[in-house]
């Protein structure tokens, strides 16, 4: 039985399904993201004459959503550095995301989504699911300055900077953040009642440096004093390579004496497959899009996210979809240029359910009644019959899944 089964429709977060989907189908319930630390360079003692390199492989687990802190995942790095015996790097830190390419923003995303959490960016390595949190006070009077108390994950120390004032207490004015390119800093404007405390969270817009940024106070806070500073190798235009890059293989690039020398592992994919489905977590979805783009050996010229849709499309079409039934544009389903038509969002689902891993991708979807998922408040009568990924956009309200 079907209605408009041919007729395509935006999904929003459905497009979530697609993307998860096509990643178990390549890489398996068990893949596992590795962040490395290679040195390049001689140790000698406790000093490494040479460049410590980071191989960005796109995790998107580096957060609190699967450790106690962003920081605290960059620190279980810096552990394993000093673990192996390096306390001085003579050379850089060099944070190597040239696998992925530079764009990180969808280019039919709409510009007001950027400032917040839901249309985060990210890049080969980023933290924290491309958000800071900032904890702001008003000061004791009208006028006063008010207080930035904190903000984390902490990466350069002048990225995050307050032009606040501080108004009566029953002011209902809001603070708003504005990234400026021209000098790399969130500004925050706006004003913060007399004596009120509040935590703001915001999408960080400059991702990838500001988490090589905070890699390196990390590795100073554990004692692992860097020389050279801190440096992102990005990609060479929009060419990208086709999965996260040995340190050693750029052309005239030598690695003397390179050794592993510290690495982090993901949970395992059906666990991220669950992080992104159950809360509808956008930023990870479109880490994921974009790994599955730069594992794919594609057109060269092409960038990593536009090869993961190719690769999210070839998957849906490999099930026996018609060529018109899918038209990717994004992982997360926050841009309105995706369309899929029902019949072959069911092709998707009853892929997923054959596979030995399908009771697991069931379970990762949101359930009626389950804290924290975006069916927590819906469909109560139904509360342990259905499956679900919700989606909802502007004029968009979508649901697929297993009943």
């Amino acid at each position: 039985l079907s209605r408009n089964a041919d007729r395509k429709f935006i999904p929003a977060s459905n497009q979530k399904v697609l993307t998860t989907a096509a990643a178990l189908d390549r890489w398996g319930p068990d893949h596992r993201f590795e962040t490395a630390l290679w040195a390049r360079g001689h140790l000698v003692g406790d000093t490494l004459a040479g460049d410590l390199v980071l191989a960005g492989s796109g995790d998107p687990t580096l957060s609190d959503r699967y450790h106690p802190s962003a920081q605290a995942a960059l620190e279980a790095l810096a552990d394993s550095v000093r673990s192996a015996g390096v306390r001085r790097i003579r050379g850089r830190l060099v944070v190597d995301v040239s696998a992925w390419d530079s764009v990180s923003v969808p280019g039919d995303w709409e510009v007001g989504d950027l400032t917040w959490p839901y249309g985060a960016t990210g890049g080969a390595f980023a933290v924290g699911e491309g958000v800071i949190q900032a904890v702001v006070q008003g000061g004791t009077h009208p006028g006063d300055p008010p207080h930035l108390l904190a903000w984390w994950p902490r990466g350069e120390a002048s990225f995050l900077r307050a032009g606040l004032t501080t108004l009566p207490e029953d002011s209902s004015e809001t603070v708003r953040p504005f990234y400026l390119p021209e000098s790399r800093a969130l500004v925050l404007r706006g004003g913060v009642p007399a004596g009120s405390v509040d935590t703001l969270r915001m999408a960080v817009r400059d991702p990838v440096r500001q988490a090589a940024a905070a890699l390196g106070r990390a590795l100073a806070s554990r004692g692992v004093r860097v020389e050279g500073g801190v440096t992102v190798r990005w990609p060479d235009g929009r060419r990208s390579g086709t999965g996260p890059r040995d340190p050693c293989t750029p052309p005239g690039d030598g690695c003397p004496g390179l050794r592993r020398v510290a690495s982090l592992a993901s949970p395992s994919l059906l666990e991220i497959s669950r992080g992104i489905l159950e809360p509808s977590q956008n930023w990870m979805a479109e880490q994921l899009l974009a790994a599955l783009g730069a594992d794919w050996a594609g057109e060269p010229d092409e960038g990593t996210r536009e090869r993961g849709r190719a690769t999210v499309r070839a998957y849906v079409l490999g099930l026996g979809a018609d060529s018109l039934d899918v038209v990717p544009g994004d992982g997360s389903g926050l841009s309105v240029r995706n369309l899929v038509t029902p019949r072959a969002l069911v092709r998707v689902l009853a892929d997923m359910r054959r596979r030995p891993f399908g009771a697991g991708y069931r379970n990762a979807l949101a359930e009626p009644g389950e804290e924290e998922s975006t069916l927590e408040d819906r469909l109560p009568s139904l509360a342990g019959r259905l499956f679900a990924k919700t989606g909802t956009i502007s004029n968009v309200d979508a649901l697929s899944g297993y009943l």
